[in-house]
């Protein structure tokens, strides 16, 4: 399901234990300011096609490319926007 987290764009992609698992790429310049994000420990908006929800995350994984990095959070706390 297309989602866009905090900005950018990915998709929910399953479920891992009871948490939904978010995945998207985008440019590395752009990472620092997305973790930015998430450091504080607020919650941050997440948009689907079903709604929009807030959400936070401490659990990622990180696939480093040249010019781009595929990162995909484990999603916690997802609650009513």
């Amino acid at each position: 399901m297309p989602a866009t987290l905090a900005g950018a764009s990915g998709a929910i992609v399953g479920v891992a234990g009871s948490r939904l698992q978010w995945e998207g790429e985008m440019p590395v310049a752009d990472l620092p300011a997305f973790v930015a994000r998430f450091a504080a420990g607020a919650a941050v908006p997440i948009v689907t096609s079903r709604g929009r929800l807030h959400v936070r995350s401490r659990d990622w994984v990180v696939w480093p490319g040249e010019n781009t990095v595929k990162v995909r959070m484990a999603l916690e706390d997802v609650g009513t926007w």
